[in-house]
């Protein structure tokens, strides 16, 4: 449980700005499936009842005004071969030994009354063996990283979101929460909150 005490400070806390390298744990190797907050398995498209919304990469999804999109999805294991990548020095944006990148290309547009605050902490990514991982500060080294913004009606956002996963896995979900996660509010309703999900194969 103190995990989730941690990973739950840390969405919160996100709501506030740019997160610092020294004060953010590595979660890549962490296995929070046990929170269970969202069923990722066995669900359809048919499933109306359900509060997942399945879809596939350049697919949309809207739920209350709010328009959401993954657009692209890259994998590496250099970050230096994006062009709007901004290292800090020619090791970083390197993976580790076992993992890689992926780099997730969204869009978000407010098409609803209500100005929305819209944050990578809204994404996640859980693995075939329902590990979740959430963003990577290398997020931030990007010219148009999806950074947090004050979204008013018919205003949109397009950035990119950078993940590290495992090295050898192939199949991914990306997971998207439209009552934010950064919202302490949300983290009452977990259960009834609505999701889209991205297959990624």
């Amino acid at each position: 449980m103190r995990w989730v005490a941690i990973f739950f400070a840390l969405i919160m806390g996100g709501c506030i700005g740019k997160i610092s390298t020294p004060i953010l744990p590595n979660f890549s190797d962490l296995n929070l499936s046990y929170l269970k907050f969202v069923n990722f398995t066995n669900f359809r498209y048919e499933n109306y009842n359900s509060n997942e919304i399945v879809l596939n990469i350049g697919e949309s999804a809207e739920y209350e005004g709010i328009n959401v999109t993954v657009l692209d999805v890259k994998f590496t294991k250099d970050l230096k071969e994006f062009k709007e990548f901004n290292p800090l020095d020619r090791y970083y944006g390197i993976a580790p030994q076992g993992s890689k990148f992926m780099v997730i290309y969204v869009r978000i547009i407010n098409k609803g009354n209500k100005t929305l605050y819209p944050t990578a902490h809204d994404f996640i990514v859980v693995d075939s063996h329902k590990n979740i991982y959430t963003y990577s500060i290398l997020t931030h080294s990007f010219q148009n990283a999806f950074d947090l913004k004050e979204l008013r009606k018919n205003e949109k956002i397009d950035g990119i979101i950078v993940f590290r996963v495992p090295e050898n896995e192939t199949n991914f979900k990306i997971a998207y929460c439209f009552e934010s996660l950064a919202d302490f509010r949300s983290l009452f309703n977990l259960f009834r909150n609505k999701w889209a999900i991205w297959e990624v194969k």
